[in-house]
This record gives C-alpha cells, sequence and structure tokens, in this order.
C-alpha cells in the first residue's frame, strides 16, 4: 500500500531503542499503549518521502488509553528533507475526529514524554497534545521550522497552523513544559491531505 509504519508496538514491558528510521510514510514508531515500555534513543529521518507522523500515542486501543509507565525519551525526529505531518503526536483528538464527549471518554492517561529534539526545515506540528490525562511532558527541545496554514479538519472547524509545543487544554491534562500552547488540534496527523504539493513530498 502507499503508508507504511517503521515500528508499531503494542507490547507490555517492551523496549524499542536505537533504531534509525528513515522516510517511513505513514508513522516511523507507532506506541498502542505498551504499558511500562520505553521507546528511547532512536532517530528519525524523512530525506525523501513525507510521513504522516514521527512517533504517535494516539490509540484508545488495545489498554483502554492506559500508558501507564510508557516512557519515550531522548528520539530525535529530523524532518530534513521531507515533511512530517506531527512529530510526536499525544492523544486521539490528533488523529481521529471525535465529538468532544468521546474524546473525553477515550483519553489516554500515564504516558511520559522527555528528552526528545525536533529538527529539520520541513516540520509542521511538533509536539502535539488533545486527549490525555495524568500525562507528562518536559524537557523536550524543539529546533525545527514549523509550515503550514490553519485547515478545515472536522465539521467544518480549523485546525490550528503548525507549531512547536501545541496543546488543547480541554481535552488534555497533566503536567506539561511551559513553552506550550493552546490550539486546536483536530486530526491534525491529516494536514499532508491539504498540502497542495503533497504528491511532491516535499513542502
Amino acid at each position: 500500500g502507499a503508508w507504511a509504519d517503521g515500528i508499531s508496538m503494542a507490547c507490555k514491558r517492551s523496549i524499542v531503542r536505537g533504531n534509525t528510521i528513515t522516510d517511513a510514510t505513514d508513522v516511523s514508531i507507532v506506541v498502542f499503549g505498551a504499558p511500562s515500555s520505553v521507546v528511547e534513543d532512536n532517530r528519525i529521518i524523512n530525506r525523501n518521502r513525507s510521513s504522516n507522523g514521527g512517533i504517535t500515542m494516539v490509540d484508545y486501543a488495545p489498554y483502554n488509553g492506559n500508558f501507564s509507565g510508557s516512557i519515550v525519551q531522548r528520539n530525535e525526529i529530523n524532518a530534513e528533507n521531507s515533511t512530517i505531518g506531527v512529530a510526536l503526536g499525544m492523544g486521539p483528538g490528533i488523529w481521529f475526529c471525535m465529538e468532544e464527549k468521546k474524546l473525553l471518554n477515550q483519553r489516554l492517561y500515564g504516558g511520559i514524554v522527555r528528552n526528545n529534539v525536533l529538527k529539520g526545515d520541513h516540520m509542521l506540528f511538533g509536539f502535539a497534545v488533545d486527549g490525555v490525562m495524568n500525562w507528562t511532558v518536559l524537557d523536550n527541545v524543539d529546533e525545527s521550522h514549523h509550515k503550514g496554514e490553519p485547515f478545515i479538519a472536522c465539521e467544518g472547524v480549523f485546525t490550528s497552523a503548525p507549531g512547536g509545543f501545541q496543546i488543547d487544554r480541554k481535552s488534555s491534562t497533566g503536567v506539561f513544559q511551559e513553552d506550550f500552547v493552546d490550539a486546536r488540534l483536530s486530526r491534525a496527523v491529516f494536514i499532508l491531505d491539504h498540502l497542495k504539493d503533497f504528491a511532491e513530498n516535499r513542502l
């Protein structure tokens, strides 16, 4: 098919460490809950093909939103020469169009995201949070350059223009570094569908 993940993980107490993932087209690393697991010291690079995401923590299944003890740390996500839609997406609102009540009932909880670095001139959304609770995001660094404009994603409502640290606080609670600003992020990952030059894999 047209899309492929680099690594998809759902196992409890697992480790994804020290990988270099180049030019994945869907998401480079997908964390499906995977309680008590660690994703660390990986390098994600998009040089010749665009991707929807670098690392995502967006799925309620298979652990009913339980990300307790799941740690994503010391990873580098680099939109070096091609676009990454969302560098590190957290919460189901990043991926799905959901009514507010449903989103609040399916929030993810317990994840920790720290000491990750974003790089590259072709980044859209950076650290994006929509639909989590008891969540921690601290000590991350954004050295990338963000592009893109607001776009209509769900039911005629505009999603905010991309930035480095964005959160929808109506659906998200926890401990977040002070860099975060309020934003509307409904289905942010599909910003690539709205880029007229997506077919060329470049912004």
